[in-house]
């Protein structure tokens, strides 16, 4: 599976949309979302830094690389486009929401999949991250499926390679605990997905969200951090093409 960025910049579209995936994650997240987007919008779908390489490239990068990756990104399409709409999962949510409160006028809307305000480690992701490691991942298992296809990395066995990820990781949870901090400063409309069986992140992080004014919160009770459940996976994209069918109406 190529983990890749891709970007389409329409000329004299006004709206535009940037996709942000989350720690080990891949723009391949959003393979289900992105062809709901109008060919008339323009559309970036990142790489973090560090994604989409080796184990040693994650451990060289750093939280203030994607902040800072995020910002141009977020400036560019600010730069050319009366209007854009943020769309991003785990990690990716929390730097959505540093831009929002940067520029409030100009990101009319954020589409928040599994916000990290409260972080659990559940036995599944341990086991199928082991799987995936080993190469051993049962096909028949959508759960191990999707967390295989959901990281970006060519994972290996010189261990001496990971040796920054504590770092990483590190840096995750101080975006976390900052987050938190500013979520009273975000003002414009968010649309938040909650999965109850995700193996990273605790339902729990609703009540933090509850700090947005207006923030409509929904619940996948069947699906995890990585997998979506058909159903609901169904329902996700329906609520994603009322959230750019609400976009372009903005536009008119």
């Amino acid at each position: 599976m190529a983990h890749e960025s891709y970007s389409r910049l329409c000329p004299q579209a006004d709206t535009a949309f940037l996709f942000i995936h989350g720690i080990l994650g891949s723009p391949d997240h959003f393979r289900e979302l992105t062809p709901l987007v109008p060919e008339t919008c323009s559309l970036v779908n990142l790489l973090l830094a560090g994604h989409g390489g080796s184990p040693r490239d994650f451990s060289t990068t750093s939280m203030e690389r994607w902040r800072a990756q995020v910002s141009d990104a977020t400036a560019q399409l600010l730069a050319t486009h009366r209007r854009v709409y943020i769309v991003a999962h785990s990690m990716g949510t929390l730097l959505a929401m540093e831009q929002a409160v940067a520029h409030p006028e100009r990101i009319k809307a954020l589409f928040l999949l599994a916000p990290p305000l409260k972080v659990r480690v559940m036995p599944t992701i341990v086991i199928n991250g082991t799987r995936v490691l080993l190469g051993k991942v049962d096909q028949s298992d959508p759960w191990s499926v999707a967390t295989r296809d959901a990281c970006s990395l060519q994972l290996n066995f010189r261990f001496w390679e990971y040796t920054g990820w504590i770092r990483r990781f590190l840096e995750l949870f101080s975006r976390i605990h900052d987050t938190r901090q500013l979520l009273h400063r975000v003002s414009v409309p968010c649309r938040a997905y909650i999965s109850h069986r995700d193996e990273l992140v605790s339902p729990e992080s609703a009540r933090y969200l509850t700090a947005i004014p207006g923030v409509q919160i929904r619940y996948l009770p069947r699906s995890g951090h990585l997998y979506y459940e058909p159903e609901e996976l169904r329902f996700l994209k329906e609520e994603f093409a009322a959230f750019v069918d609400q976009a372009m109406q903005e536009g008119e």
